[in-house]
Parts: structure tokens; sequence; C-alpha cells
């Protein structure tokens, strides 16, 4: 997988920890105090409370569905062709789940699911479609969740939608097929798996 879907991700990931850090960080400051022998006072005001605001919003939102129970080997073969293989990936995040598929023929697909605060993940989809739309790459895609964008490229097709509090991505990346055939097939998956959501 290339770095745009994934800094496409990050970026969305980033953009609402920030906000939601600040949504919660002065909910979060104490006023300091006096600490006692042995003791000693924590750090307070916003910046000492931001690991523990984002800490907190973070364990608010439950656990990200599984990517592996959204997408079997059947519905990834559907997409990249061949016998699809699950591949175990080294990624530990909380509320963030993934799963990724191999062919024979060294075609991916992989699935990115992430639970979002609700109001939030619908926005910053819209921002990102928005500013990634103006250079030229996310474009708009309707009827998949409550809001959805893609990249295609030459070997490479990428669906990211949101669905409630769910932020879903889908890429399918092959060296021998088009990404503009690839495209429909996860434009197809992704439907399949809001309907699972």
């Amino acid at each position: 997988m290339t770095a745009r879907p994934r800094l496409i991700l990050v970026g969305i990931v980033t953009a609402i920890l920030f906000t939601a850090a600040a949504c919660g960080s002065s909910a979060t400051s104490a006023p300091p105090s006096s600490s006692g022998p042995g003791e000693s006072s924590g750090a307070t005001g916003s910046v000492g409370s931001l690991p523990s605001a984002i800490s907190s919003a973070l364990g608010s939102l439950g656990a990200a569905p599984d990517a592996s129970s959204l997408v079997s080997a059947d519905m990834a073969a559907s997409v990249i062709g061949g016998t699809a293989t699950p591949v175990t990936l080294p990624i530990t995040f909380p509320n963030f789940s993934a799963a990724s598929f191999n062919n024979e023929s060294g075609d991916e697909l992989t699935i990115f699911v992430e639970s979002i605060p609700g109001g939030l993940a619908n926005a910053q989809l819209q921002a990102a479609i928005a500013v990634a739309g103006a250079q030229g790459s996310l474009q708009p895609v309707g009827g998949i969740g409550d809001a959805a964008g893609k990249v295609v490229d030459t070997n490479e097709a990428t669906v990211a939608f949101v669905k409630g509090t769910t932020l879903v991505v889908l890429n399918a990346k092959s060296d021998t097929k088009a990404g503009s055939d690839l495209e429909p097939k996860v434009e197809s998956l992704a439907q399949q798996v809001v309907g699972k959501l």
C-alpha cells in the first residue's frame, strides 16, 4: 500500500485527536494542589492534562468494530481476485482495528476501522474531502455511509467513509490491475461493509 491512504487516515485521526483533546482539556484541568510529605503535585492546566484528555476521549468511544469480521477472505477475493489469504498486521491502537489480505499475485486489500466521536467523524471526513479535493486527489462519493471519498491511482483504489461514529478506509492495490478496474469493486465492498455496521 502506498503512503497516500495511510496519510489520509493519519490526517483524519490526528485532527480528531486534537479536537477531542481541545474539547476535553478544560474539563480535565484541576486546580493546583498542595503536596504532602513524599508527594509531588501533578502538572496542571491544559498542557499537563492533554494526555489524560486524549486518553479520556478515546476511552469513552468504545472499541472499533473488528475489521476482520467486516471483510471476509471471500469478500477480499471479490476485489483482488485469486485466493485471498489473511495477513497479520502489527498494528495496535486504541479504538482502531485493521485487517489485510493478499493473493498469490501479491495484490492486497487492507481495511482500517476506527471509532470516532459522533459528529466529528462526518465533519472531519468532509473537511478531508474538501482539502484534498482542492489538490485533486480525494473525490466525494455518494451513497456510501454518511460521508465518503475515494482516491484512484494507477494501480490502487481507496474508499474512505463514515457511518455514525465509525470511520472505515478500504484500500486495494495491485501490480497488474488498474486502479480504475479496482475502483468499482472497492466501492461495492464498501457498500457491503456499511450494511454490517
